[in-house]
Order: structure tokens, then C-alpha cells, then sequence
């Protein structure tokens, strides 16, 4: 089953990659359970799911023939614009199959992303005034059977569907066909017709060598085979994403602007890229800001944010004037994108100067409540915010959100202070905004009184120490009995275990026990004995002494089953030490942000690993100091060697948004993460921070 998911995924890469098609992704998914198909098609932030259910099991394959999605665009005589995508299918089964139609959803990508990760009740909540789409037509047609679907939308929009199975032959009941045993074409076209924001969506470039610096490009020339194939297939998701009005987050379900993925992304390649795509990204941020400051988690367009303007919906969910066309939702509700901003910036200026970011910050823009507002008041604004909520110690998810840093999924419930969010971006703000201010004289104005003198460095102080909450220790005695207890539950076959418990009896643990941080606090700012990846930004935005730094690198160089690592990439999260309580007895393979490997994190660690190797080369320490700065540096030379070595075995994986491991005697085995291996959600095609593995093969 795996080597079919993985088929599936290479051929919807190639369909972003081809210069013939326009934003277009599909999907074809065979459920194990219930037979059920999902076909997904999105175009910038509109999109169809369509459900199809079976009555025994069918493979549906893009065709040899056509193995991507052509796009047509016609500009109409009342300024509309009509798209229509088409693409086809290979069906085939083993016998004489019944096939039905059992729902479609054509709106905005987001609407359908509810229904998909919440649940009909939750995606109902949203779309109470949607109106399902009607089936026109429905018939013989051509030797096979064809349908028509047509809907029109809140925005303005107008849907049309067609699909049309050859051989097939149509029931009497219900919208269903019966197909042949063997294999038969599945064509499919989506029509939308409205008004397009195509400038928002243009493309930022005309090629994707243009967005690498032109050095990164004389050095790309004589890499090896390995290298120029990696940098050429990531380039091209890269360019896909990046649109003049802001960098798009992934596809078919984020085809939509998110903060966190631009400033991480940026951070990452920095030193690689053009500063055109920096500053169009920085750009982006800026003029998506809330009054007070805060970075916009989520962008959403369409019908799913006209439906909020008519709602007038509260809380976290802001909508700006319910004039503007087309409607437009930003989303306020996570914590650590306020403070990544000031960091990824202050990365910028330290590896690129800040020339360019300065001619962006004098300049105007025009902020969400139609107010003109210079770029310097606006990210002082960002950074007034984050300087308070950092001297009110530290720093909470907002109230009643049970999210708030990149581990946005429910598997990590009981979070309510996260490590990323507090040791690795707020411990580090008011170094990030002091280093910003040196390079940006225009800024001072506009910064919070106390932040660049004693009373910064006071509240700095208070703040580190508030973060040694996070510290866990398990005795040297208990660490073996709690592994093994643990891993009774984990869902590891007979073989698996017996792998994990020889390499648990081949693990060393030091007298003094096992010392790591957790992921997060609880409500009473207890830890929640997590391992985890999240040190990836403390090393990338932070300075830790080398005492903290000993602490930090243990988990990452410890294999699972006691530690984070594995033969292909560092876990995100490890909860073998945890009490089965407050949900983390979810993280385990089959969760979003369980026993999974994330690229991002692999590239985020890649990249701190490197900037902690250079402070070490550059910094004086004290005779007493130099053993454990060589032990440091050796540990750091070890786990960078490791985690660049990653990128020639996972081959296809490279670019996943994630995935996860099968534990064997010759080493650990990558497995696709999505619906076939029983997970809880499924891996993009294609995703913004997982298109930037290359960056590590240019230090």
C-alpha cells in the first residue's frame, strides 16, 4: 500500500511542476475503510472535494496519457474571468464495481479543509447558509456516463463540474454507475467563473532559478547530480508558492497566505534567495497586521470569508470592512507568529544587512482598516506588543484557543504555555529587537520605553529564569521501566518492538538520569514530560550558554525509542516519559504532530545547528569552559553531518509536508503519512517550508 501512496504523490508533484497548468493540485485517495474516495481540486483558494464510494476496493491513478491538470483562461465581456482545469483518471478494479456519488462540496478550499480535519457538525457551524450544489444532468453519454454539477457561491462565484466515466453504465437509482472489471478513463473538468484576484496571485517570478542568488546559482553549476536535482524540484514548488501578494502555504488545502509558514520559510532562506522574495514576504506580513501588532495566522478568501462578513463572527476571528472585494478573513489566534516576526527579521539584517529592509520600512502601507500607516510604526507596533506580553512573564495561548504555536493540532492538548513560544522565540525577543534597532535607526521611535535599556535587560532576566519551568529530569532508575511501559501502547507490531527493545537495552543513560525540556506547560505551569524538536528554534533565534546547550542537543542525538532521533529524521515530539493524560497518549504515527518527521524541523535544526557551530568559532569562552565547548562543538559537527546526510536517503520524501517511520533490523523505514496507513489527516503534496531542504547544501 505504501508504494502506491508514494506513486500518487510523485504524480501530484508533477502536476504543480508542469508549466502547463496553472494553481492547480488534485488528489486521489483509496480509503481502506468504507472504500471511500476523495478526489480534491484547488484553484488559489477555491476548490471541489468530491466523495465517491465504492462497493469493493478500485485503484484511481492519473493517467499515462494525461497526468496533469490543463488549465484554460477566458476574460468574459463584463470583466469576469472563466477557468476551467481539466484532468484525467485510471480507474481500475479487479471486478464489476458500483460507484456513487455520495457528496460534493465546490466552494472555498477552507470550508472543505473544515469538513475534512473537524467533522461535518463543525464544518455545518461555518457554512450555515451554503447551498449544496445541484446535479444538472446525469446520464449515457459518448459509451460511458457523464455528470454535470453547478453551484453558485456566496462571492460572486459560479461552479460547473463535469465528470465522465468511459465504459461505465448508469443506474436507475441515485447518482451511480457501475464499471467494468479492469481499467477505464475518468475525466474531470472544474469551471469557475467570477472575479479572480490574479494580481494577488501572479507569479513572483518568470523561472525558478531567478529566485536564487546569483553566487547560490554559479555554485548550483558545478554540485553534484544529486544536488542541482533536489534544488530544481524544490525550486519549482518554491516558485508555485511564491505570488506577488504573499507566499502561499502549501496545496490543495492552504493555498492561502499564512504568517508562521512565511517568516519560517524566510528564516530558512536567508543567504540563498533573492531579497525580492524576502521583501515581498516581509511586505505581506506588515500589511496583514491587526491594530495592536499581531502577525496574521491565516488569510481566507472566498465564500468561507463572506460567509464570516455576513456573521460579523467575534472573538479571534477579525473581518476588515465587509465592502472589501472580495471578502477578506484574517485570523489572529496563534502566539508565536508575533514573535517570529522580530526574530526572522533580525536573522535578516544579520546574514543579508538591512539596506533593503530599510527602504521597505520607510515606505507606506496600507493596513486592514484602510488606515496609511509607515513600515516602521507598524512592526514597532509588532513589537510593543510582544515586549508586553513577555513582561507579564510567561507567555499563555489566548484564552479559550486551545492552539497557539506550530503544533496547531489537538494531539498535543494540555498546552497552555509551549516551549517553542517561550524558550525559543521570548526568550530571545528583546536580544532579536535590540539587534533590529542597531541596524534600523528609523525603528527607535516607534519601540516601547525600557525595551533597549536596564529595564529590558531586568525583564529579560525574570523571563529566563521563568523558563527553567519547562526542565525535566527522570531518575537514572526509572528510565528503562518507563520506555518499556510506554511503548506497550505505542502500536508497534511484534517485529517493531523487538527492534526498539534491543536498542533500548543498547542505550547508554547517564548516571545522573535522563534531562531534557518539555514541549509544554500546563494550566498549573507544570511540565508535560514531552521530548521534543522545538529546541530547532532556540538554536536558530536564540544564544544559549553552553551549559543549556549540553541540554538541548541530548534528545536529538539519542535514538528512539528513548530519544528524538531515527534513521530518517528528527522526531517532533516523543512522549515516552509522559503521563497518559491531557491527549499526549495521541501522539503517536498516526498524528499530525506525533512520532512523525517534519522536513521543516529537519531544515530548522539543519540551519540552528549551523549558526550555534559559527557563535562557538567566533566566541571567547574561559579555560574551565574549553572542554565543554569542544564537546559541544563535536556533538554540533555530529548532528549537522546527520541531518545533511538525510536529504540522498529519503529520495522522494524529500519535499512531504511529513511523515513517519517503520523501526527494522537494517534501520528505520520512511512511511507516506496520510489516510492509507491509518493516520489521522494526510500529507500535502506540497508545502511551502518543505520546499526548503536545498538551503542546507549551500552553507
Amino acid at each position: 500500500m505504501s508504494m502506491l501512496i508514494h506513486r500518487q504523490e510523485d504524480q501530484v508533484r508533477h502536476a504543480y511542476h508542469s508549466s502547463e497548468v496553472g494553481l492547480v493540485d488534485w488528489i486521489a485517495r483509496n480509503y481502506e475503510r468504507g472504500n471511500e474516495i476523495q478526489v480534491a481540486v484547488a484553484y488559489q483558494n477555491y476548490g471541489l472535494l468530491l466523495l465517491l464510494r465504492t462497493d469493493h476496493a478500485i485503484e484511481l491513478l492519473p493517467s499515462q496519457q494525461q497526468c496533469r491538470y490543463r488549465e484554460q483562461k477566458e476574460l468574459l465581456s463584463d470583466r469576469r474571468i472563466r477557468h476551467a482545469v481539466t484532468g484525467s483518471y485510471e480507474l481500475n478494479s479487479r471486478v464489476e464495481t458500483r460507484i456513487a456519488i455520495e457528496e460534493v462540496f465546490l466552494e472555498s478550499m477552507r470550508g472543505i479543509r473544515v469538513f475534512q480535519e473537524a467533522g461535518r457538525a463543525a464544518y455545518e457551524q461555518h457554512q450555515v447558509l451554503r447551498i449544496p450544489p445541484a446535479v444538472s444532468s446525469y446520464g449515457t453519454a459518448e459509451g460511458g456516463v457523464s455528470f454535470r454539477m453547478e453551484r453558485e457561491v456566496l462571492d460572486s462565484f459560479n461552479y460547473r463540474v463535469d465528470l465522465f466515466i468511459d465504459g461505465a453504465r448508469a443506474l436507475d437509482t441515485g447518482h451511480s454507475v457501475i464499471v467494468p472489471a479492469g481499467s477505464c478513463c475518468v475525466s474531470l473538468t472544474v469551471q469557475l467563473t467570477g472575479r479572480f484576484t490574479d494580481e494577488d496571485y501572479a507569479p513572483l517570478t518568470s523561472g525558478p532559478m531567478d529566485l536564487l542568488k546569483p553566487a547560490i546559482r554559479r555554485q548550483l553549476s558545478g554540485a553534484s547530480a544529486f544536488c542541482r536535482e533536489l534544488t530544481a524540484d524544490q525550486l519549482e514548488g518554491l516558485s508555485l508558492l511564491s505570488r506577488k501578494g504573499k507566499l502561499l502555504a502549501g496545496g490543495p488545502r492552504f493555498f492561502t497566505y499564512f504568517g508562521r509558514d512565511t517568516l519560517i520559510s524566510i528564516a530558512m532562506l536567508t543567504g540563498t534567495v533573492s531579497a525580492d522574495l524576502a521583501l515581498h514576504a516581509f511586505r505581506s506580513v506588515l500589511e496583514r497586521l491587526s491594530i495592536r501588532g499581531e502577525v496574521a495566522h491565516e488569510e481566507n478568501v472566498g465564500e468561507y470569508a463572506a460567509l464570516h462578513a455576513l456573521q460579523q463572527d467575534s472573538g479571534h476571528l477579525r473581518v476588515p470592512a465587509v465592502s472589501q472585494t472580495p471578502a477578506v478573513l484574517l485570523e489572529y489566534h496563534m502566539v508565536d507568529d508575533d514573535l517570529l516576526f522580530p526574530a526572522v527579521l533580525a536573522r535578516w539584517t544579520e546574514i543579508e544587512g538591512a539596506e533593503d529592509l530599510k527602504e521597505l520600512l520607510g515606505g507606506s502601507f496600507k493596513t486592514v482598516t484602510g488606515e496609511q500607516v509607515s513600515g516602521y510604526e507598524l512592526l514597532g507596533r509588532t513589537v510593543t506588543y510582544c515586549f508586553e506580553r513577555i513582561a507579564e512573564g510567561l507567555v499563555p495561548y489566548h484564552p479559550g484557543v486551545d492552539v497557539g504555536d506550530w503544533r496547531d493540532s489537538l494531539s498535543a492538548q494540555g498546552i497552555r504555555y509551549s516551549y517553542e513560544v517561550n524558550n525559543g522565540l521570548g526568550m530571545n525577543c528583546i536580544a532579536a529587537v535590540r539587534s533590529l534597532a542597531d541596524q534600523l535607526p528609523g525603528l527607535h521611535r516607534f519601540l516601547p520605553p525600557g525595551i533597549l535599556t536596564d529595564e529590558g535587560d531586568a525583564i529579560s532576566a525574570a523571563f529566563r529564569e521563568e523558563t527553567s519551568r519547562f526542565t525535566v529530569q527522570v531518575a537514572a532508575s526509572e528510565v528503562r521501566d518507563r520506555v518499556l511501559r510506554w511503548l506497550e501502547h505505542a502500536g508497534f507490531s511484534d517485529e517493531e518492538l523487538e527492534v526498539l527493545h534491543q536498542r533500548l537495552a543498547e542505550a547508554a543513560v547517564d548516571p545522573d538520569g535522563y534531562r531534557f525540556t518539555a514541549f509544554g506547560l500546563d494550566a498549573q505551569q507544570e511540565p508535560i514530560a514531552v521530548q521534543h524538536n522545538d529546541v530547532a528554534f532556540t538554536l536558530l533565534f536564540g544564544d544559549p550558554c553552553l551549559q543549556d546547550l549540553d541540554e538541548l542537543l541530548l534528545p536529538l542525538e539519542t535514538p528512539f525509542p528513548l530519544g528524538l532521533k531515527t534513521d530518517v529524521g528528527i522526531l517532533v515530539s516523543n512522549p515516552v516519559f509522559a503521563a497518559r493524560s491531557g491527549g499526549t497518549d495521541a501522539l503517536d504515527r498516526s498524528h499530525y504532530h506525533g512520532l512523525v518527521v517534519w522536513p521543516l524541523m529537519n531544515s530548522l535544526l539543519y540551519h540552528g545547528v549551523q549558526r550555534q557551530l559559527k557563535g562557538l568559532q567566533t566566541a571567547e569562552h574561559s579555560s574551565s569552559d574549553m572542554l565543554l565547548t569542544g564537546a559541544c562543538r563535536h556533538r554540533l559537527e555530529r548532528i549537522k553531518a546527520y541531518l545533511g546526510g538525510l536529504h540522498e536517503k529519503l529520495s522522494d520524501f524529500n519535499s512531504s509536508e511529513l511523515w513517519t517511520f517503520s523501526p527494522a533490523r537494517s534501520g528505520d523505514i520512511p512511511l507516506a503519512f496520510g489516510k492509507e496507513t491509518g493516520s489521522a489527516t494526510e500529507s500535502n503534496p506540497l508545502q511551502l517550508w518543505s520546499c526548503l531542504g536545498f538551503t542546507s547544501l549551500f552553507d
